[in-house]
């Protein structure tokens, strides 16, 4: 929107309809082929490569699987889920089940890593697309084609901060969906449903077991895949 206008917009009630979630659109009746404000249209997905649409580009973060273990939990946690009804120490089932449409972590990251070298795939940490987030914005906006003016490169990097985001964070509260869960499931509309925190996920809070069997599934299948015997190392070499 920024390289279409030369200014960032805010005018919008809900992040996903703005950039829809291809996946889990159909849950709430979304329709994903309305017009987007800008081009290249965009949408997110929690899937594996293998089963989204060929012929697009792809801009994919990796994670610390305690980080998101951690994440997906506080995002439930007061929502989808009562708050307190499910602990720490029996929330691994959820988050090995993905999310909506979505697929374990396992999957999902040996699915992108095979990628890491494909010119349609931007493939980066998290925490590497968060240090260097200039470098980020500069390669989607290669990626996708656009020619971003340093200005325009400042401003995107103003907007995308976790303290403007969190400053508008009805905008990424879920709403339509909030909305949608209220009339087909009872769940609430005024839950907690929110993306943005005003503190990131620490990997720490992982009860002892939980971190045992997330490593332990890690060894049984990305070690022998990607030679990493843990996420640092991985990121590490994919960082470079």
């Amino acid at each position: 929107m920024i390289a279409a206008t030369g200014k960032g917009d805010m005018d919008f009630d809900d992040i996903s309809r703005m950039t829809p979630w291809e996946d889990s659109a159909p849950v709430i009746d979304h329709d994903m082929n309305l017009p987007q404000r800008a081009q290249p249209r965009g949408f997110k997905s929690h899937r594996e490569y293998e089963r989204l649409p060929s012929g697009c580009r792809y801009v994919v973060t990796l994670r610390d699987p305690h980080e998101t273990f951690i994440s997906m939990h506080r995002f439930f946690e007061g929502w989808v889920i009562e708050r307190g009804a499910v602990s720490l120490d029996d929330f691994m089932p959820f988050w090995m089940s993905g999310g909506p449409g979505g697929c374990d972590y396992y999957t999902h990251l040996l699915s992108w890593y095979a990628r890491r070298d494909q010119p349609d795939t931007l493939l980066a940490t998290y925490r590497w697309a968060v240090k260097n987030k200039r470098a980020m914005i500069e390669r989607l906006a290669a990626l996708c084609g656009i020619s971003l003016t340093e200005e325009q490169v400042g401003l995107v990097e103003d907007m995308t901060s976790r303290e403007f985001m969190y400053a508008h964070k009805d905008r990424f509260d879920d709403a339509m969906f909030a909305a949608a869960f209220e009339t087909k499931l009872g769940i609430p509309h005024d839950s907690e449903s929110t993306k943005v925190q005003a503190e990131g996920s620490d990997a720490n809070q992982v009860p002892a077991a939980i971190a045992e069997q997330i490593d332990a599934l890690w060894a049984e299948r990305i070690t022998p895949v990607t030679g990493h015997s843990d996420f640092a190392s991985l990121a590490a070499a994919l960082d470079r």
